[in-house]
């Protein structure tokens, strides 16, 4: 009796030990990873930049299939912040059709552009508004198409004299080296990191 007595004690020692013990440690958890990062940089269509070109252009001076060079001026950025496109960097395209005066006129194709990343394919247009108010802008804005091009119409003279009623032709359309103008682009730049 005197042994079931101290092994019933021990038990009840156990038990309140037992219940005085710390928790069991919760299982470790991995460390926190960041969420993953997009293999790309993406500049939005419709973002716009400046360039200056570095060759003159115009009806008088161009011809279909010459190309032209123009630098950035404003730089492109990706939504983060990241500068892509760098100010100095090289855009080129290339004269796709020329008409003299009187219904001056002549298609622009922007082909390339150097990234902080390489050279890549550029989708892109002029804008309406242009810093030079010598030429209109007619942009293409058939959004099935896969490449785009801006055609520039020359701004009518003036009329002659105060009383004229009649306006002359359009006058020919010359872009010097240095003639800025603003750029939209029509697709995403998009480049792998």
């Amino acid at each position: 009796m005197v042994r079931l007595r101290r092994f019933v004690v021990c038990l009840a020692l156990l038990g309140v030990a037992c219940s005085h013990s710390p928790p069991p440690a919760a299982p470790e958890l991995p460390p926190a990873r960041p969420a993953p990062q997009s293999p790309y940089y993406d500049v939005p269509a419709m973002s716009t930049f400046s360039v200056a070109l570095v060759n003159a252009v115009g009806t008088r001076l161009s011809a279909p299939g010459d190309a032209f060079r123009a630098k950035v001026i404003s730089p492109l950025r990706t939504l983060r912040g990241d500068t892509l496109v760098p100010v100095g960097s090289v855009l080129n395209g290339r004269i796709v059709t020329v008409a003299q005066a009187p219904a001056s006129r002549i298609r622009l194709k922007f082909e390339t552009l150097t990234t902080a990343r390489g050279t890549v394919p550029l989708y892109a247009t002029l804008t309406d508004a242009q810093p030079d108010p010598s030429f209109i802008v007619q942009p293409q804005r058939d959004l099935d198409r896969s490449d785009y091009d801006a055609t520039l119409d020359g701004v009518p003279a003036l009329p002659m004299g105060r009383e004229s009623i009649q306006v002359r032709s359009h006058s020919d359309i010359r872009l010097p080296p240095r003639t800025q103008l603003q750029i939209v682009l029509t697709h995403p730049l998009r480049i792998r990191r």
